[in-house]
């Protein structure tokens, strides 16, 4: 399926902001390969934190100054 993320909550959350009229966002990171293992592997777990938190810091930065990456 080469599908990576299986989450599905954040539908929900992104569609209640569409209907409010408000913006919303979500940013996922990948720590299982659910295909070989369903646990995620303790030892990339904080890189994974890292990088989602730098992730989210860029993001807030991009749209707080109105900048964008186009």
């Amino acid at each position: 399926m080469k599908v990576l993320n299986y989450e599905m909550e954040s539908s929900t959350l992104l569609t209640i902001a569409s209907v409010f009229g408000l913006k919303a966002a979500m940013v996922a990171s990948v720590i299982a390969v659910r295909g070989k293992q369903e646990t995620p592997d303790d030892k990339i777990l904080p890189r994974a934190e890292e990088r989602l938190a730098n992730c989210i810091r860029e993001a807030l930065s991009l749209y707080l100054t109105g900048d964008s990456y186009a």
